[in-house]
C-alpha cells in the first residue's frame, strides 16, 4: 500500500469487515483516492493518513504507465530544468486524465492537469540539489499522476521516475603563504588566488565576480577571468593566529552563487639556535667549547637569553660537567644577521693526593724517623666519568623559545 518511509501505527474492524488502517506518510507516491482531504505530501514527515481497505470491492482498474523525460540529463545549478511527464493508458485504454505532480528533494511542483495525457513542468534554477561536477550525485525526479473523477474508474495511481546531475561551481581559495610571522603580516600584502570551477569540458567555464572578506576586511569586487581572480590583502589587515579567508562568488547565468574558504595562520616571529658537539679529555681547558648560533626569522629582533642543562649522561656518572655562557649571554639581534654565544664546559680531571701523600712521609720520616705512624688521605677523585652527555640548550625571548642539542663526549 505504501512507499519507502510510511509507517501505519493503527488498525481497525468495522462490522462489515472493512479494515481501517492509520498512521504516517513521507512517500510522495503514497496512494490516495479523488476527493481526499489532502491528495499530495506536504513534507517529508508528520503526514498523518487514514485509509480504508473495502474487503468486498473488486478492482477493474488499470495502472497507467508514467514517463518522465527531463529535457536534459545534466544541468548547471543556475539553470531551469523543463521535464516533459506523459501517461500513458497502453491498448484501448482512454486518455488518462487527473494531475500529475513532479518532486525531488525539497523541490515539489503543485498539481498540473493532463491535457491529452502528457503535462509539462518548469523546475526553477537553483531549486535543485547541486553538487560539484567530480561527485555527478543525481537528483532524483518522482512525478505522482493522480486520476480524476473521470479517470478513476479506470486507472490507479501511479508514479513514474527519472534523473538528473546538476553541477555546482566549486571556489577554491589559495593564499601564496599559509603560515607568515606577525612581522610579515604588518609589513607585507599577500595574494590570493581564487579559483571557480564549474563542470567537465561540456559545461560552461564560471564568470562573475568574486569578494573576500577576513575579519573586518572586504576587498573590492573582482571578476573572474577565465574562472579566476587574484585578489591582494593589505599589509596590516590579518592579525595573530588563524585568519579565515571567506570568498562570496556572484554566480551567473549557468552557476548559482557559492563561497568558498582558505586560512592564513599568523605567527610569532621567532628565531632558531643551533651549537656544535665537543669532544674532549676530562679536564681539558682547551677545546671545550661549542659556539651557539642565534638566527632570527621572521623579521624577530630582541635579546635572546641563553641557559644549558645536561640532560642525559652515562650511569653512575661522577664529577659531572658544568656548564656556563660567561658574559656572551643573552645575544642581541637587531638585524637578519644571526648572533653568537660561547657555550663553556668544564670537567674534572681524575686525580688523587699521591703526592701528597709522599711529601707527607719524608716529612715524617725526618721528623719522626723510625716511627710507624700511617697518613690517610681521602681526597682521591676519579675525574668526570667518560661517555656521552646530552646538552640541551634554551634560548628564551618573551614568550618565544627554541633549543637546541649539543653532545658532550667524555674520552
Amino acid at each position: 500500500m505504501s512507499g519507502y518511509g510510511d509507517e501505519a501505527l493503527g488498525l481497525a474492524l468495522d462490522g462489515s469487515g472493512n479494515v481501517y488502517v492509520t498512521g504516517a506518510a513521507q512517500s510522495f507516491d503514497f496512494p490516495v483516492t479523488a476527493g481526499a482531504f489532502q491528495t499530495t505530501i506536504l513534507s517529508t514527515f508528520d503526514n498523518a493518513f487514514v485509509t480504508k481497505l473495502d474487503i468486498s470491492a473488486t478492482s477493474t482498474t488499470t495502472t497507467p504507465t508514467v514517463t518522465v523525460t527531463p529535457a536534459a540529463s545534466t544541468i548547471t545549478s543556475g539553470q531551469a530544468l523543463t521535464v516533459t511527464v506523459s501517461v500513458r493508458g497502453g491498448g484501448a485504454n482512454p486518455t488518462p486524465t487527473g494531475t500529475v505532480t513532479l518532486s525531488s528533494g525539497i523541490y515539489g511542483s503543485a498539481a498540473t492537469p493532463l491535457k491529452d495525457g502528457g503535462a509539462t513542468f518548469e523546475i526553477p534554477a537553483g531549486s535543485l540539489l547541486a553538487v560539484p561536477a567530480k561527485y555527478s550525485y543525481p537528483n532524483g525526479l518522482e512525478a505522482k499522476y493522480l486520476p480524476d473523477t473521470a479517470s478513476s474508474s479506470t486507472y490507479n495511481i501511479a508514479s513514474g521516475f527519472s534523473s538528473v546531475v546538476v553541477i555546482a561551481a566549486t571556489v577554491s581559495v589559495t593564499p601564496s603563504l599559509s603560515t607568515v610571522t606577525i612581522a610579515e603580516a604588518q609589513s607585507q600584502s599577500l595574494g590570493v588566488i581564487i579559483a571557480v570551477i564549474g563542470g567537465e569540458i561540456t559545461t560552461p567555464a564560471p564568470t562573475g565576480t568574486v569578494t573576500l572578506t577576513t575579519g573586518s576586511y572586504r576587498s573590492a569586487t573582482t571578476a573572474l577571468t577565465g574562472g579566476t581572480a587574484t585578489i591582494t590583502i593589505p599589509a596590516g589587515t590579518l592579525t595573530m593566529g588563524f585568519n579565515i579567508l571567506t570568498v562570496n562568488y556572484s554566480g551567473d547565468k549557468n552557476y548559482t552563487a557559492d563561497t568558498g574558504a582558505g586560512s592564513v595562520q599568523v605567527v610569532p616571529a621567532s628565531f632558531a639556535i643551533a651549537g656544535i658537539s665537543v669532544t674532549i679529555d676530562p679536564g681539558a681547558t682547551t677545546g671545550n667549547t661549542s659556539p651557539i648560533t642565534v638566527t632570527p626569522a621572521g623579521g624577530f629582533t630582541g635579546s635572546v637569553a641563553l641557559t644549558a642543562a645536561v640532560t642525559s649522561s652515562p650511569i653512575g656518572a661522577q664529577d659531572p660537567p658544568t656548564l656556563s655562557f660567561g658574559s656572551t649571554s643573552p645575544v642581541s639581534i637587531t638585524s637578519t644577521a644571526p648572533g653568537t654565544a660561547t657555550l663553556t664546559v668544564s670537567t674534572t680531571a681524575p686525580g688523587g693526593c699521591g703526592a701528597a701523600v709522599l711529601l707527607a712521609t719524608l716529612a715524617a720520616g725526618m721528623f719522626a724517623c723510625g716511627t710507624s705512624e700511617r697518613i690517610n688521605c681521602t681526597a682521591i677523585t676519579s675525574g668526570t666519568t667518560a661517555g656521552a652527555y646530552y646538552i640541551t640548550v634554551t634560548g628564551t625571548s618573551g614568550t618565544t623559545t627554541a633549543t637546541c642539542a649539543v653532545i658532550l663526549v667524555v674520552q
